[in-house]
């Protein structure tokens, strides 16, 4: 069965490996071999420039390929949210993990840019989504834990620690905390919007794990 979103990309990126994998061999073996030291390093330079545009090639096809992954697993995790039973444990557990999902990817758009509005907008707005589908969640493991008389968490406290963080960098955005970090060049060293980033993604981590695992 075709899969649209990843069967040409996984074809171009096939093709890039192919096109690059016989003058990585050539020049591995002439490394390997010190054929520098024979001809002062003549084969290298000669074939620097396919090598390197070769590279850039699988590179691009590498990452539009991985896109592909991406964009189908949100496709499946929408399926699945939108076929859930409404008012069902199936259907917030299933809401939490796409609105995750999104916000991830709004996460990212906002830690590249802290200070676009549109980006704090999106964020904001698919955070919201996840905290309303875990409210909906936590609603109903507790209706289940009081019929079934067994305590049970659903992954509440992972959850709610991972809204509380980014309610929190919210807040740090919107008091201008990342004013100062407009640039690029601002955060290839330690900066306070690449602590934020880490705290988010080892929280949202951790809500991950956690329903890797049944939570009833």
């Amino acid at each position: 069965t075709p899969i649209v979103e990843i069967d040409a990309a996984a074809k171009d990126f096939s093709a890039a490996l192919k096109t690059l994998s016989p003058l990585s061999h050539e020049l591995n073996n002439y490394a390997d071999s010190k054929g520098y030291l024979a001809d002062n390093g003549d084969k290298a330079r000669a074939l620097s420039k396919d090598y390197l545009a070769a590279l850039t090639v699988v590179a691009e096809k590498e990452q539009a390929f991985y896109k592909g992954l991406g964009d189908r697993d949100q496709a499946l995790t929408q399926e699945a949210f939108e076929k859930a039973p409404k008012d069902s444990a199936e259907y917030y557990r299933a809401g939490m993990i796409y609105y995750g999902k999104v916000n991830s990817s709004d996460a990212s758009e906002l830690f590249a840019a802290p200070n676009d509005a549109k980006a704090l907008e999106a964020f904001e707005k698919s955070l919201a989504q996840v905290a309303e589908t875990a409210d909906g969640w936590n609603k109903k493991i507790t209706e289940q834990s009081a019929k079934s008389g067994k305590s049970c968490s659903g992954g509440m406290m992972e959850i709610n620690d991972f809204i509380g963080q980014s309610r929190s960098l919210i807040k740090d955005v919107k008091d201008g905390k990342y004013k100062g970090e407009e640039t690029q060049m601002a955060r290839m060293t330690h900066s306070t919007i690449r602590d934020a980033a880490m705290r988010y993604n080892g929280k949202y981590s951790k809500v991950i794990d956690r329903f890797n695992y049944p939570l009833c």
